[in-house]
């Protein structure tokens, strides 16, 4: 049975009491927030705790700050997004994100222990310039209607950074040899990062293929860092995704030691040879959005805004119609891109007035030529096909796709995948 507000609201105020009478709680670390009570409060993943409270002015918000900064925490890292407001604070092993949604006049807070934090600006080698390049691949997935989904960015110092792993038996192999290709040392290749929007089996086979394969790979190719937010094992569970989840979690632990594993949330930014990436959504911006989160783990996205060569990419990943309303709702016109990766391989998951905010020139369809007519149907694909600024579409298929950035519509290339 569905929780009313008030009885959230009750259930949210006796746990956080609760669980501040432990005296080890990392709760008991930051202040409390004395304006309101929170409405709800959850396990985040990796021992990351979200608190969520409703009716926070700019005044309440910039308050709660400045008591962070009394109890001892460092302003690490802002951002302003329209009318949202984004702060990071470190104290010793902590670190908190606190942020303000404008348009709903929320304040959701996160707080972490022992978890890396994200470089502003990531350590990376400078060993040359190249023009930044991406590459969609596709390949065979198992899920009927659609590819796997992978892209592998070229960034300007000749490093790569590798967006989820697709689905396909030959996945890395042909990961590898792409990037061998396009390096500017082939026998040495740098992965500045691995990001994941999520864990569904159709977004990581390259990485797990790699993970099998690296006693072999040392020396040769590098990996900087991973990136990744995933939701408790708990809620994970609940879509049967929990192994997946652990399956990374367990090759950072048992394969890369040694590697950051970085934990990324909302209003985030950080910076590679000619990259700006910002976090413009995790779990933590769609818990609480309706009881029973998450009601699927589609939710559980990493939304990136990539901008690079003068141009932004917007990787949507999977993302959930219901997600999208609220990123539509939370940042407006904020999400023009030039390049959109169409959401959960546009088949479903679109919103005809979030496209239309996205309005971009070139779309990335992660499926099949022979299922996009059937996709294309559908209004919101519509909306970005008949889009003023519209250009180019590109299905992945079975087929690896290069675009040199910035890029002009109509001049990729593309080959078969090996499979």
């Amino acid at each position: 049975m569905a929780m009313n507000m008030d009885e959230r609201y009750m259930n949210a105020a006796e746990r956080l009491a609760a669980e501040r009478m432990n005296g080890d709680s990392i709760l008991n670390c930051i202040p409390v927030f004395n304006t309101t009570a929170p409405w709800d409060f959850y396990d985040a993943g990796d021992g990351a705790i979200l608190f969520m409270y409703n009716g926070v002015s700019e005044a309440d918000y910039e308050g709660y700050c400045a008591e962070m900064v009394q109890a001892g925490f460092t302003e690490y890292a802002s951002n302003f997004i329209g009318e949202n407001q984004y702060k990071t604070f470190v104290k010793d092993t902590l670190t908190v994100d606190a942020w303000r949604i404008g348009y709903s006049s929320e304040m959701r807070v996160t707080i972490q222990d022992h978890i890396p934090l994200i470089p502003k600006v990531m350590p990376c080698e400078e060993n040359g310039k190249v023009r930044p390049a991406l590459v969609a691949l596709g390949g065979h997935g198992d899920h009927p209607g659609m590819t796997g989904m992978e892209f592998v960015l070229r960034l300007e110092n000749g490093g790569f950074i590798v967006m989820d792993g697709g689905a396909d038996s030959r996945m890395w192999e042909n990961t590898y040899r792409i990037m061998k290709e396009m390096a500017l040392d082939p026998e040495h290749i740098v992965i500045e990062s691995w990001i994941f929007t999520h864990s569904h089996d159709d977004h990581i086979a390259a990485f797990t293929q790699f993970t099998e394969a690296y006693e072999t790979l040392r020396g040769q190719v590098t990996l900087k860092n991973v990136i990744a937010n995933f939701a408790c094992p708990e809620q994970a569970g609940k879509q049967g995704l929990d192994w997946s989840d652990a399956l990374i979690r367990k090759a950072m632990k048992e394969v890369f030691p040694d590697v950051p594993f970085y934990k990324p949330h909302p209003g985030n930014e950080f910076y590679f040879p000619g990259l700006r990436a910002e976090i413009l959504g995790t779990h933590e911006s769609f818990t609480g959005t309706t009881d029973g989160f998450p009601y699927y783990y589609n939710a559980c996205n990493l939304l990136i805004k990539a901008t690079i060569a003068g141009q932004v990419i917007m990787f949507e990943g999977d993302n959930d119609a219901r997600n999208n309303v609220i990123l539509g709702k939370t940042y407006g016109d904020y999400l023009k891109c030039d390049i959109l990766q169409a959401d959960h391989h546009g088949n479903f998951g679109g919103v005809v007035e979030v496209n239309e905010l996205f309005s971009p020139p070139v779309i990335l369809f992660c499926n099949y030529y022979s299922e996009i007519p059937g996709y294309f149907e559908a209004d919101y694909n519509q909306t970005l096909l008949q889009g003023p600024n519209f250009k180019e579409y590109v299905v992945t298929d079975y087929r690896a796709h290069t675009m040199m950035l910035p890029y002009i519509p109509g001049t990729s290339t593309s080959e078969l995948l090996q499979k």
